[in-house]
C-alpha cells in the first residue's frame, strides 16, 4: 500500500499568535486554513510539531499536513 500526503512548514511571528490575550504556541491537531486547503499541526518522526526559526525566537516553524482540500 502506498500513502500519500501533502505537507507543509509554515512560518509565523510568534507574536501573532495570540487567543484571548495570551500568548501561545502550537499544538499537535490545531488546524491552519489556507485558502481552500486546512492543514493539521504534527510532529515528523522525531520531532516536534515546531521550532525557532529565527536566532531571535520571533519566528516559528510549524510542521503541518493536508487534510482537507477543495
Amino acid at each position: 500500500m502506498i500513502e500519500q500526503y501533502q505537507s507543509r512548514d509554515f512560518i509565523v511571528q510568534a507574536a501573532e499568535l495570540i487567543l484571548g490575550g495570551v500568548a501561545v504556541l502550537p499544538q499537535r491537531g490545531d488546524r491552519i486554513t489556507d485558502g481552500a486547503a486546512t492543514y493539521e499541526v504534527l510532529a515528523p518522526t522525531g520531532m516536534e510539531c515546531w521550532k525557532w526559526s529565527d536566532p531571535y525566537r520571533k519566528a516559528i516553524r510549524v510542521h503541518t499536513k493536508e487534510v482537507a482540500a477543495s
